[in-house]
């Protein structure tokens, strides 16, 4: 057995407990000069400039014009939320942001985070919406890592836009049998297999330089109402809340403490006896750092929601009222008029000293200090985002071709087996791209356009022959449930979006989840399989 040289080993510890030393020294020194460059930008702000880091702006234009630069003098917004009216096109929303950035850059001043509300499926404000999965498609895969490489690559496609923060993703529980409006916006009903895939997604994300946003605290899934037109109150008591709504929450900030959370406009009596909806109460918003340990922004729902349900609200009361309750920026994405009066009555509050000032800095070193850490000064590139969709196309497909595999064999087979009887196939939908790859793997099929009044009358048709109806949303389930159900029982529907927006409908489905236009392809490979040799002639 060798022999230890304690001298060499004491001279080893000693070596060791000087590097770890210097290692700490060097950590502490970041920390201090990272904390000193946020109080530093701080001290330098004006009372207006202060005030606009509190706020994610909504705005109208699509190109930086003499209005927009007004704009973003005039209320210096923390943060800049873009929807669809800001333009879907990505190339021209990354030369709108490049130029924006521009601008920050010549008055040399912090720029305002750059927000998306970009979730997949129906909610995607920039670029082809047919190529991002919704929540609920990936959510069924049960795959962590094709949730790691959406979550990535998502990231990267919004980075490469000059998007900052993503507002998802949503994990509020869905239903399994009643519809709310959440919808496939929802990753899955059990509250551990969003945990499972929300996780790797979020990891995915922040590898990319996204910050994502957990929402809606403390959870909107399993209610019919919508809090963008009614005040909704959540009756559940707190053994279903802790096991069911707030469990993703609790453990997805353990697992991501920095990562920011969005509140809902939701009422929540066992949370806060006051009825007072969460937007503006203590005892709600405080429980992500009293109890969850949560170290990230909290961010509002969009503020103008409030007012279709009371217009008479004093929008700067209630601002003021929701950074005590703990949030960090409010979101006003419609009114102009409500994102001035908001600004408007906190400076006031401030300079009478009715609002203390620790209260302002308290929440802005939060929001700097993200911008610090989310900083990027590379130049915008759209080769770029043109390589990061091509790999969310591919990773779509992928997400489709395992719901393709799961659809049932026997009804595949009743299906086929009617269409070697040289049946006439009719395909019902509001999309041309759908039927345009329906046409291209049966080249004699007829398509009926659910936008023209006519297809009602087409109906008939589907006793005698095939007739497929697409149902991608909740407008196309309207019309599938306008069908007498007499003819309804004649009808294949293949859906695209949520399970439950079909239940009410007595139609054989076809569950796909999303929206793939490699699924005809798919369909007339399966069916030839089947007919063998035999020649597919759809008669139109």
């Amino acid at each position: 057995m060798k022999r230890i040289n304690i001298t060499k080993l004491y001279k080893s510890l000693l070596l060791l407990q000087f590097l770890i030393f210097v290692g700490l020294a060097a950590q502490a020194e970041d920390l201090s000069t990272n904390l000193s460059e946020v109080d530093q930008i701080i001290h330098e702000m004006t009372l207006e400039e202060k005030i606009g880091q509190l706020f994610v702006l909504g705005f109208k234009e699509q190109e930086f014009t003499p209005a927009l630069e007004q704009f973003l003098r005039t209320y210096k917004p923390g943060g800049l939320i873009f929807f669809s009216r800001n333009g879907r096109s990505p190339e021209k929303v990354l030369k709108l942001i490049q130029d924006i950035k521009n601008f920050y850059k010549k008055i040399n001043k912090i720029e305002p985070f750059f927000v998306v509300d970009h979730e997949g499926g129906e909610v995607v404000r920039v670029g082809p919406p047919h190529f991002f999965p919704s929540a609920l498609s990936l959510g069924q895969t049960k795959d962590q890592s094709i949730a790691y490489d959406l979550g990535k690559w998502t990231g990267r496609y919004l980075k490469n836009l000059g998007f900052d923060i993503n507002l998802a993703p949503v994990v509020d529980l869905r239903s399994e049998t009643a519809l709310n409006f959440i919808g496939d916006r929802s990753y899955s009903s059990s509250p551990e297999d969003v945990v499972r895939m929300v996780g790797p997604f979020i990891s995915g994300a922040r590898a990319s330089g996204v910050l994502s946003v957990l929402k809606h605290f403390p959870g909107h899934g399993r209610l019919e109402e919508d809090t963008h037109f009614e005040v909704v109150r959540k009756i559940s008591n707190m053994t279903e809340l802790n096991q069911k709504d707030l469990l993703p929450f609790r453990k997805l900030i353990k697992q991501h403490p920095s990562t920011a959370v969005m509140t809902s406009h939701l009422s929540v009596p066992a949370l806060d006896p006051s009825g007072e909806l969460t937007t503006f109460s203590k005892p709600i918003v405080s429980k992500l750092s009293n109890e969850y340990q949560h170290e990230g922004l909290v961010l509002s729902d969009d503020f103008d929601m409030l007012f279709f349900k009371n217009k008479n609200l004093n929008v700067g009361e209630k601002a003021l009222a929701a950074l005590n309750a703990g949030h960090d920026q409010i979101l006003i994405v419609w009114s102009k008029l409500n994102q001035m009066k908001a600004q408007k009555y906190l400076k006031q509050k401030v300079e009478d000293k009715t609002i203390d000032s620790d209260l302002v800095n308290s929440k802005l070193r939060k929001v700097i200090a993200t911008k610090l850490r989310l900083k990027d000064d590379r130049i915008l590139n759209y080769e770029k985002v043109k390589k990061s969709l091509a790999k969310i196309y591919s990773l779509q497909e992928q997400i489709s071709f395992i719901h393709f595999n799961k659809l049932p064999k026997n009804l595949i087979q009743e299906i086929s087996t009617d269409i070697d009887s040289k049946k006439t196939v009719y395909l019902f939908s509001y999309s041309y791209l759908f039927f345009k790859n329906f046409k291209d793997n049966f080249s004699k099929g007829g398509f009926i356009p659910l936008g023209q009044e006519q297809w009602f009358q087409a109906l008939n048709r589907c006793k005698k022959n095939i007739c497929f109806f697409h149902v991608s949303g909740d407008q196309s389930a309207l019309r599938a449930k306008e069908i007498p159900k007499d003819l309804q029982k004649y009808m294949i529907v293949i859906n695209t979006s949520d399970p439950t927006v079909t239940k009410d409908i007595e139609s054989k489905k076809l569950n796909l989840y999303s929206k793939s236009n490699k699924f005809w392809k798919w369909f007339a490979d399966e069916i030839e399989k089947i007919l063998g040799d035999k020649i597919i002639n759809t008669c139109g």
